[in-house]
């Protein structure tokens, strides 16, 4: 099974739950497919590297996540609430 990868600079454990700001076209896609999917994405700890920007390295190991909840932010960014 393959599922769409969100380096990050912190992890989320199975069971917890993680807010995050989406703003990069290529993570608003992903948010939107997993939206209309209910599928699930994988957080994995960056290696090296940025979370903006180029495509970082990764770490092998992260956790499933679903979409829990969702908003429109007051800066208008799309703030989602991941659940491991």
């Amino acid at each position: 099974m393959h599922l769409p990868l969100f380096p990050l600079n912190s992890v989320i454990f199975p069971g917890g739950v993680l807010p995050l700001r989406i703003f990069e076209s290529r993570y608003l896609d992903t948010v939107k497919e997993c939206s209309r999917n209910q599928s699930e994405f994988v957080i994995c700890l960056i290696k090296d590297g940025s979370e903006v920007g180029d495509a970082a390295k990764h770490q092998n190991i992260g956790t499933a996540c679903r979409i829990v909840d969702w908003e429109t932010l007051s800066d208008g960014l799309l703030g989602i609430i991941a659940q491991g």
